[in-house]
């Protein structure tokens, strides 16, 4: 489904399409077929040294450029560094071949915190930077910096554009950069009608590094919140936007499915759809679609749920444990019990969300009682377009039999997924894993990624490629006594 940005009708045609599938007959869940696989040799990493000695270490942006993997990181003064005078805000790009050979540059390095949003520009050999407007009353300023050297190639101040009935959005800072190289900005917005009710608005638009704005657009939805938590660069220049959808009304989201209801000791519990997350595609020419069924879902109760206080102690027991079985039971066929992983971005964290060979992917844990007779708890792969249903991979199984924990993922070129697993109990610096999944859910084979010493290392991304996949990571290096980036490379 798709319509234009800012159509009146669009809310009743969005608000419809966000209610379907819920029924767990609109999903296919598959599950890992196999928990062994055969494993290739282990293979080590390399931290990437920093002639800085900063203290705050942000990872800033990581994507694929050509047949090199780039992350762009900052490091920055703690509280007692800034207080010193002794200090400098350093921004640097790093490229690691497919050798996993690492290559690291230093962008800008100046005493001055101006820089609000760094990202990397799609394509081409490019840093996207927002700084601060020296004067308040001005606009900040986009930045275009050569990778190679961080010289500025061009400099525009960030338009702020206002909303259809001319209302002033704050728009904060952009989000990231689209696959034709240009960046894009979202903002959510909260206001009321001319009946009172709340009007939730997420809203979004795409600038040129020359100052042209184009696919400029808005979402509204009536008694509602919406709010964007995360935002991504998607396949021919579209803006992919995670958008959560609360309902401002004790009617909850409206639904097609019907009354949501069960019955316990004579009375009827009423269930409603207070919350759900979806992925919203937006087109350069103002279009959206929805891409899936909801992602992540709330449940309100109601009705006769209040248990009758004059009942005898034990049948109140029975009844207060019969409905509490009722409610997980069905807020797990709802979708209401699955929650998706975060990645940090920056200093925030968002949805972690990407494209895949076979539209987008996610991974969701769902929050259920670990003795049911057919298990439903844990870590899952989706999967999921606008003309597919929400397909499921439960990879639990998988986690609980080699004790690993699954943590990021990223799309394979032959259509396979990598999934960043690392060791639950494990006292080395590294002890992760890379596993190869195919689209029925096997595992084809792992990859090790083992490193010794007192030092601890936190894995922060994937990124996949051909025949393999980089790992990013960040750590306390003792023998470097601070913070670095780490990284490594896996073949298959």
């Amino acid at each position: 489904m798709a319509c234009q940005s800012d159509n009146s009708g669009q809310e009743e045609e969005a608000g419809a399409e966000t209610q379907t599938a819920v029924s767990t007959a609109e999903s296919s869940t598959l599950k890992s077929s196999n928990t062994s696989y055969p494993e290739r040799p282990p293979t080590g990493g390399q931290w990437v040294d920093r002639p800085d000695e900063m203290a705050q270490f942000w990872l800033q942006d990581m994507d694929r450029l050509d047949n090199s993997a780039r992350i762009l990181y900052s490091t920055s003064p703690s509280l007692e560094q800034g207080q010193s005078g002794d200090w400098n805000v350093n921004v640097y790009i790093v490229n690691i071949d497919k050798n996993g050979a690492a290559s690291q540059q230093l962008l800008y390095s100046e005493p001055v915190m101006e820089q609000t949003h760094l990202a990397l520009r799609a394509g081409r050999e490019e840093v996207l930077v927002q700084r601060n407007a020296e004067d308040p009353a001005k606009n900040d300023l986009l930045e275009v910096w050569s990778a190679t050297d961080g010289s500025v190639r061009s400099s525009i101040p960030v338009p702020s554009p206002e909303g259809p009935q001319g209302e002033r959005w704050d728009w904060s800072g952009f989000q990231g950069s689209t696959t034709e190289g240009n960046v894009f900005f979202t903002t959510s917005q909260r206001g009321k009608n001319e009946a009172g009710a709340t009007v939730g608005t997420a809203a979004w638009y795409t600038l040129s590094p020359a100052g042209d704005i184009f696919g400029q657009g808005a979402y509204r939805r009536e008694n509602a919140r919406l709010m964007i938590s995360g935002a991504f660069a998607a396949p021919d220049n579209q803006i992919g936007m995670v958008v959560d959808i609360t309902s401002q009304d004790e009617k909850g989201l409206s639904t097609e499915t019907g009354p949501i209801t069960f019955e316990v000791g004579g009375r009827t519990v009423e269930g409603v759809i207070n919350r759900e997350k979806r992925l919203l595609l937006a087109t350069t020419e103002g279009e959206i679609a929805w891409q899936s069924s909801p992602l992540e879902r709330d449940l309100m109760w109601g009705g006769e749920v209040a248990i009758p206080q004059d009942l005898p102690a034990e049948e109140m027991m029975e009844q207060n444990n019969q409905q509490m079985q009722l409610m997980e039971a069905t807020e797990v066929a709802y979708g209401a019990r699955r929650n998706l992983l975060m990645r940090s971005q920056g200093a925030t964290n968002v949805a972690l969300v990407k494209p895949t060979a076979n539209g987008y992917g996610a991974l969701a844990t769902v929050v259920a009682d670990r003795r049911l007779e057919l298990p439903v708890h844990g870590i899952y792969f989706l999967e999921f377009g606008p003309d597919q249903p929400l397909r499921e991979i439960y990879l639990e199984p998988l986690a609980e039999e080699n004790e690993l924990s699954i943590v990021d993922f990223a799309a394979a070129d032959n259509g396979d997924i990598y999934l960043l697993a690392r060791a639950k109990r494990s006292l080395k610096a590294i002890d992760a894993q890379v596993l190869q999944m195919a689209p029925d859910g096997s595992i084809r084979a792992a990859a090790p990624l083992t490193a010794s010493g007192p030092s601890n290392i936190e894995l922060a991304g994937i990124i996949g490629g051909n025949n393999g996949a980089w790992v990013i990571g960040k750590g306390f290096n003792n023998e470097a006594g601070k913070t670095q980036l780490w990284v490594g490379r896996v073949e298959f």
